[in-house]
């Protein structure tokens, strides 16, 4: 296949999309409340949506040199943006080509539900009735699943990517994936891990947090040297190898984005979910919660105690891994590639 890969805002407008980028991150990080409401009122037909229907609409004829020049036989489309545009485009019969829509949450909002789109591939069976209650036949809907590396679904020895890591097979670990956000959220639930008399370990990868990993670096070096039962850390900056870090666990503790959540259960990794941004992460931990595969940690709660908790019960979480893995999506990339496949043989250009 070729392939194209295309950052639609970007594409549009490298202003517009650096300000919508910025704009979003001020928001979740300095007033979700406010992003709440906007994620909400976008979700019903109002004014506030018939503003971005017809943004939408101006943006997707920037789009049309584009799909000339390179002539796709189906179109992927894995953000609400560019699969809005593609619907107005093909109503206007600007184009003609199948439109596979990929939703990267687990559930979905209406900026995601399109006349025109041709096929929906979803996380889980879980969103059918409020896809097709909001006009999408259900026939169009396909549970595969998102896609997620392979290397998630390898199965290693557990006991030897712990020693590769210098750490104790015996003991459970915990992995803390911090993301971009939260510098005195993460630095606060190791405080408070470390107090435990539990014996376990610990796994924190910052990502490109800059600041969040040197403050973090200079904290366990001073626990190091201070506390009595000090729990074994070991810290990551950035990895292109979370599926190791993430088989090696037993409990992860991280936000629920949807592809984080993904490759947890593609790795039968209960979660414990903090600082979720209110409207999709929400929801994706809603998901979590009521099929049994994670349990929520309030800025007001102690983590300390629910992380106790959780390692206790090993029967509750052996249940918990179980589900994680009757939820992961292994044949999910293979079964979008041959629905791709066939929505291309159907569209064969005369």
């Amino acid at each position: 296949c070729t392939v194209k890969v295309v950052d639609t805002l970007d594409y549009i407008s490298t202003i517009l999309n650096k300000t919508l980028k910025d704009a979003y991150v001020h928001m979740v990080r300095m007033a979700p409340k406010i992003y709440e409401v906007i994620y909400n009122e976008t979700n019903k037909d109002n004014k506030f949506r018939s503003i971005i229907v017809l943004l939408n609409k101006l943006f997707s004829k920037k789009l049309l040199s584009l799909l000339k020049k390179f002539s796709p036989d189906v179109v992927i489309s894995t953000h609400m943006f560019p699969t809005e545009m593609m619907s107005y485009l093909k109503a206007d019969k600007k184009i003609n080509v199948p439109l596979v829509c990929v939703i990267t949450d687990y559930a979905p909002h209406k900026t995601w539900l399109m006349e025109n789109v041709d096929a929906y591939v979803v996380a889980s069976e879980d969103m059918f009735p409020k896809m097709i209650s909001s006009g999408i036949s259900d026939n169009k809907i396909y549970p595969f699943g998102i896609p997620v590396d392979d290397s998630f679904f390898k199965k290693r020895s557990k006991f030897f990517l712990l020693k590769s890591l210098d750490l104790n097979p015996g003991i459970p670990t915990i992995l803390v994936m911090a993301g971009s956000f939260g510098v005195e959220n993460i630095t606060k639930i190791y405080e408070e891990l470390v107090q435990s008399t539990l014996n376990f370990q610990i796994i924190i990868i910052t990502g490109k947090n800059k600041r969040l990993y040197e403050k973090l670096k200079k904290l366990i070096l001073s626990k190091e040297d201070n506390e009595v039962n000090f729990k074994k850390t070991k810290l990551i900056y950035f990895t292109d190898e979370v599926y190791k870090y993430m088989q090696t666990a037993d409990l992860i503790i991280t936000k629920p984005g949807g592809l984080t959540v993904s490759e947890a259960l593609a790795s039968g990794l209960p979660i414990a979910i903090f600082e979720a941004i209110p409207g999709q992460e929400e929801e994706n931990a809603d998901f979590l919660i009521k099929n049994n595969m994670g349990v929520k940690i309030s800025k007001n709660e102690n983590c300390r105690e629910i992380v106790e908790n959780l390692l206790k019960d090993k029967k509750h979480l052996k249940i918990m891994k179980k589900n994680c893995n009757l939820h992961s999506k292994i044949m999910a990339r293979g079964s979008i590639y041959k629905l791709i496949e066939n929505l291309a043989k159907s569209n064969v250009k005369t």
